[in-house]
């Protein structure tokens, strides 16, 4: 069992109502894909995601 901040619960629980993926399987999911990778990937990765974010949301201030 894990716990997350409250922010991360309100996103995950927007996409269980949005995708209709109920969480648990959707944290799951996201954390059996992730255990595939390299440590090397897992951080390419890790950087790809901060970035999208972070355009993502550089771009709603804009």
């Amino acid at each position: 069992m894990f716990s997350f901040d409250a922010a991360t619960n309100a996103r995950i629980t927007r996409i269980e109502a949005e995708e209709g993926k109920p969480a648990a399987e959707f944290i799951r999911e996201a954390v059996g894909v992730w255990s595939y990778m390299t440590a090397d990937e897992r951080r390419a990765m890790g950087i790809e995601v901060m970035r999208v974010v972070v355009n993502r949301e550089m771009g709603s201030r804009a």
